[in-house]
């Protein structure tokens, strides 16, 4: 598995170099996007904590990598 590397970018602590990429790219596109603003409580009792609220689409973006095998 491969470590997560925490990343500071325009004052958040992304928990990954993905995921503070991805804000990059949202940030040259002019989108604005909130960084985990709030979890929730998924149909099993888990907690569910979404990377990227998008305002203008009224979506959540969730950053996955993918690992080749």
């Amino acid at each position: 598995m491969i470590k997560a590397i925490d990343t500071k970018y325009k004052g958040y602590y992304f928990r990954s170099r993905l995921e503070a990429r991805w804000a990059v790219f949202f940030d040259e596109l002019g989108l604005e996007y909130q960084y985990e603003p709030e979890g929730f409580e998924i149909d099993n009792g888990e907690w569910y904590l979404p990377d990227f609220f998008i305002p203008h689409f009224n979506s959540w973006v969730e950053i996955k990598p993918t690992v080749d095998k």
